[in-house]
């Protein structure tokens, strides 16, 4: 049974790698971890990403937020 806390993060997908993905490696041990991406400027070879952190078990699960947002605030 994981007995780790859960942990959502959110960002949006034009910079999450550069930002999010160098510290999810730090907090993978302490934590499982969903990521919540805001789908702008999403990218074929992001979700190629994510799907192999979860299956490298990096990540617990993530979502992609759908292209109109429209009313949902990014800041």
């Amino acid at each position: 049974m994981d007995n780790r806390d859960c942990i959502l993060i959110s960002w949006s997908a034009r910079d999450i790698e550069t930002f999010i993905f160098p510290v999810i490696q730090d907090l993978t041990p302490r934590f499982k971890i969903i990521v919540f991406v805001l789908n702008i400027s999403l990218s074929d070879a992001l979700v190629k990403k994510l799907d192999s952190m979860l299956s490298e078990k990096i990540i617990a699960d993530y979502y992609i937020t759908p292209k109109v947002m429209s009313g949902f605030s990014f800041h």
